[in-house]
């Protein structure tokens, strides 16, 4: 058996009652796992499903979601509930037989959702569904479901972690460690959004783009240094795919040399974009005060005229032109 739970963090407890249930072939039917969005349900289920197939080359089918034998069913776009017209469907498929493993895998998300009738529908295909069969039920609160259906399948709940411990865990990623070193205050509240699960860390769009912004304008910053054109052209020209993205990237870039410039003249106060003093100092280490002023002049034009120029690969290009000669300065 080959053990797929190294891929889940925490969750102690429920990994040694599946590792022996696989071992001992004692794996049940159904499961409810439940815990809020963001908790890492569907992951679970899948390294269940995993850790069970013994053929390596399924078993990664399987994780990337690209087995014929693990299906999803759940929230249909723009629908609210689960219906019993999906239940019909997962009936059907419940009894076509493998393709390529000995047993299926049912993955039902936002169960929570489910209406009565739908729960009533489950309950004979959930008690004595065809050998082989698994049943993963996830949840926001199996509160949510009828009895009825609880009976059915035993909850494993998934674990949430404190602030503490998802700021460890974030910090084993380059992406969040540069910025909880960056902006401490800005890391924090994005532990505190996550709300004790680890999904949540990389489902929120808005903490994502923000923290790409930031890591671009710190390279652009970085090859300004450098002093080089081709690097600069090269980069300027890949950094944004919309001229609003190219504007706030630009700002950015724009507040990381202010904190320069603060820095510089020993008033590092309310910076924006650097860490510390230190920081900010070797940042721009080769560029005279001039040459950094010159930029933020170029930075601001180009931010004015962005609005009216619908061609924004000429506007990257005509960017790093006018960046470069700042920087001559």
């Amino acid at each position: 058996m080959i053990n797929y739970f190294d891929t889940i963090y925490g969750n102690n407890d429920s990994i040694r009652y599946f590792t022996c249930a696989i071992k001992e072939n004692k794996l049940a039917h159904a499961y409810i796992l439940e815990g809020p969005a963001g908790s890492g349900k569907r992951t679970f289920a899948k390294a269940i499903a995993a850790t069970r197939e013994k053929d390596s080359q399924f078993a990664d089918k399987i994780l990337s979601e690209n087995s014929p034998d693990l299906m999803f069913f759940g929230l249909a776009e723009k629908k609210k509930t689960i219906g019993v017209d999906t239940i019909r469907t997962l009936k059907n498929a419940v009894y076509i037989k493998p393709s390529e493993l000995d047993a299926k895998f049912f993955i039902l998300t936002d169960c929570q959702a489910m209406t009565t009738a739908a729960q009533n529908a489950a309950l004979k295909i959930l008690e004595d569904p065809p050998q082989n069969v698994y049943f993963f039920l996830c949840t926001d609160s199996s509160s949510a479901l009828l009895p009825t259906v609880r009976s059915r399948a035993q909850t494993i709940r998934m674990q949430i972690f404190g602030e503490n411990e998802l700021g460890l865990y974030a910090k084993k990623d380059p992406k969040w460690q540069s910025l909880s070193q960056r902006d401490p205050e800005g890391f924090m509240r994005t532990i505190k959004k996550a709300n004790g699960c680890i999904g949540n860390l990389y489902n929120n769009t808005d903490d994502k783009d923000e923290l790409r912004m930031q890591e671009n304008a710190l390279k652009l910053i970085s090859l300004l240094d450098s002093g080089e054109y081709v690097p600069l052209l090269l980069y300027c020209t890949k950094i944004a795919s919309s001229r609003s993205e190219l504007d706030y990237l630009l700002l950015k870039t724009a507040l990381g040399l202010r904190d320069i410039l603060a820095c510089r003249h020993g008033n590092p106060i309310d910076m924006q974009l650097y860490l510390s003093e230190s920081a900010a100092l070797n940042a721009a280490f080769h560029l005279t005060t001039y040459a950094i002023l010159s930029v933020i002049t170029e930075i601001e034009q180009t931010r004015l005229q962005l609005t009216g120029n619908p061609n924004l690969k000429g506007a990257q290009i005509l960017l790093a032109d006018k960046l470069f000669r700042a920087i001559q300065n």
